[in-house]
């Protein structure tokens, strides 16, 4: 079991590392290959690495080894996603983190703290958003604020839920 552990840490720092050349390469104007399947993978890696860590945790550990260290290896995959830039593929990564800890014997108040605080801080993470994803989050808040152009997809899906249902 505990050779399992190490494989998987192993696996998502070659993952990271590829990462980083990835986005090194992309600076310096280099030919850049194609990462997606890359990105997905260091996902998978990751929601392997959070629900053991989730599920062999004793009531009695610390705080560091029950968030902590998971934040830390989330928080790290987060930002090297969202610098190629892949905004949703960084989001799921967050998502994971928090539907892993939440379906695990994880107290609530640990899942509660990095929560506040990320909404706390959100406000300064839309200054470094790019503009289209400004608009793209605001879009998907209003769509409305674009019916013919970015929202209208939004709309229409609304439109066909709502005149056959779910199943229609």
């Amino acid at each position: 079991m505990k050779n399992n552990r190490i494989i998987i840490c192993l696996c998502l720092i070659i993952l990271n590392i590829l990462s980083i050349l990835s986005i090194y390469s992309s600076l310096h104007q280099a030919q850049e290959f194609k990462n997606k399947e890359l990105l997905y993978k260091q996902i998978l890696a990751l929601l392997i690495l959070l629900s053991r860590i989730f599920s062999s945790l004793d009531t009695q550990k610390i705080f560091l080894k029950k968030i902590i260290f998971p934040l830390i290896l989330v928080g790290i995959n987060f930002f090297l996603i969202f610098h190629q830039p892949d905004l949703g593929t960084a989001l799921i990564c967050l998502f994971l983190f928090f539907f892993v800890g939440f379906s695990s014997r994880l107290k609530k108040v640990y899942l509660i703290i990095p929560l506040v605080s990320g909404i706390l801080l959100s406000p300064l993470a839309w200054h470094f958003l790019k503009d289209y994803q400004k608009k793209r989050l605001l879009v998907f808040l209003n769509p409305n604020m674009e019916p013919q152009g970015a929202g209208y997809t939004i709309i229409q899906s609304k439109i066909a839920i709502g005149s056959g249902r779910f199943f229609g």
